[in-house]
């Protein structure tokens, strides 16, 4: 069943994050940062970054089922929301200076706030992450922020789908309840 699109306004759900994220550890030498989108908002170059991670991270697991069209389709709707996410290098934690400001992304979710069965829902259509940062907390990170921003625009839940032989996200979501 396709969820029915509901789109509150994206700068709500930017403020939440923003507000969560301020809530972590300010003294580290890596920080993960984070920026929310909606989808009218992103640049295509960005949006192409976006699709080429899903393609790398699980074209496998679809088969013969993989649809680029579909996915970019996915990924371009209107509806989408956006939290991407880098990890910097804080050369001078007490100054707070970052030093590693390349731009470059290292994971991103896709979600959207749909109804389905008459219940309020956050839809995670992805969540990816950069292998060479795995490990590091960023997609419990991102999971933890969608689902605070699932709370704060009072849905009912957060749900996603996993392919039965994607078994590290399986194991990946297991862990995170």
């Amino acid at each position: 069943m396709s969820p029915k699109k509901r789109n509150p306004a994206g700068s709500t759900a930017r403020q939440v994050v923003n507000e969560a994220y301020k809530k972590g550890s300010k003294d580290v030498v890596e920080r993960v940062t984070c920026q929310v989108y909606s989808r009218r908002e992103l640049a295509e170059k960005t949006l192409s970054w976006a699709f080429s991670m899903v393609e790398l991270n699980v074209k496998e697991f679809y088969g013969d089922s993989w649809s680029p069209r579909e996915k970019q389709r996915e990924l371009k709707s209107d509806h989408a929301q956006f939290i991407f996410v880098r990890v910097v290098l804080i050369l001078f934690p007490a100054l707070d200076l970052h030093e590693d400001d390349r731009g470059v992304r290292d994971g991103f979710a896709s979600f959207r706030f749909c109804v389905e069965d008459d219940e309020a829902i956050l839809y995670i259509y992805e969540l990816q992450v950069d292998e060479k940062v795995r490990g590091k907390g960023i997609g419990k990170h991102m999971l933890k922020l969608l689902e605070e921003v699932a709370a704060h625009m009072k849905m009912s839940k957060v749900i996603l789908t996993v392919h039965k032989s994607n078994e590290r996200a399986i194991a990946f979501y297991r862990s995170q309840g």
